[in-house]
């Protein structure tokens, strides 16, 4: 059941759904397209096509830039349209890190890099995330090597944390789901961005790199995750 809750100025072109899945996480998928000479035409266009049962919502058949929320928990596989906009991150830190910041599910957040700002601007609503861990505790030699947190990144812009002692890292908010750890070992011979067996942990010295959808629901059917909340049928 969903309700049309508001609209926003007609030059921007984009339709927002949030929907809340059957674990009570929020998700946000974003569609933006580029300016036309009629924009209420295209975002017409864009709803009729992406979501018709809001299309008739609308004021007039006009609508401008709409926002809808799920009134009833329900199952949230998108649109073909929508599944091609998401992007697929794997981030590195060590367990007791990643752990962290999906402590408290409703406030769930993710740093990498050292808390750095650039990033995590790389990242936009609706990806999908999972957390590497190569140790368990930082700097520490006892192994991890396994994912061990997986979610989708929320609306909003990476912001600053004070963290005491000088240190104020960037976070960004993340909508974590059930999952369990997966050792990436049975998965390396599997994996696409392994290009070289022999040194199949060099990409994840950049802190955060991007992977294909299909490495992605490799890692995430590893974690048992719910695939259907991360928009894999």
């Amino acid at each position: 059941m969903l309700r049309c809750v508001s609209a926003m100025p007609p030059d921007i072109v984009a339709t927002l759904l949030t929907l809340r899945c059957q674990q009570g996480a929020c998700m946000l998928a974003s569609l933006a397209t580029t300016p036309s000479k009629d924009p209420h035409a295209q975002a017409n266009r864009l709803v009729k096509r992406t979501h018709p049962p809001l299309h008739g919502c609308l004021h007039g058949g006009r609508p401008r830039y709409a926002a809808v929320i799920a009134l009833e928990p329900m199952d949230i596989r998108m649109t073909p349209s929508l599944a091609r906009a998401r992007r697929n991150w794997i981030a590195v830190a060590c367990r007791e890190h990643a752990l962290r910041g999906c402590a408290q599910p409703d406030q769930g957040f993710m740093q990498v890099c050292h808390g750095r700002r650039a990033p995590l601007q790389r990242l936009e609503p609706g990806d999908r995330v999972v957390y590497y861990s190569p140790t368990h505790t930082m700097g520490g030699k006892d192994k991890a090597q396994a994912f061990v947190a997986a979610g989708l990144v929320l609306p909003g812009q990476p912001y600053p944390f004070d963290m005491g002692g000088g240190f104020v890292p960037h976070r960004r908010d993340v909508a974590y789901l059930p999952v369990q750890p997966a050792r990436i070992e049975p998965l390396l011979d599997d994996l696409e961005f392994v290009e070289n067996r022999q040194r199949w942990g060099y990409k994840f010295r950049f802190g955060l790199f991007e992977v294909g959808p299909t490495d992605m629901r490799r890692i995430l059917h590893a974690m048992q995750a719910p695939l259907e909340a991360f928009d894999f049928a």
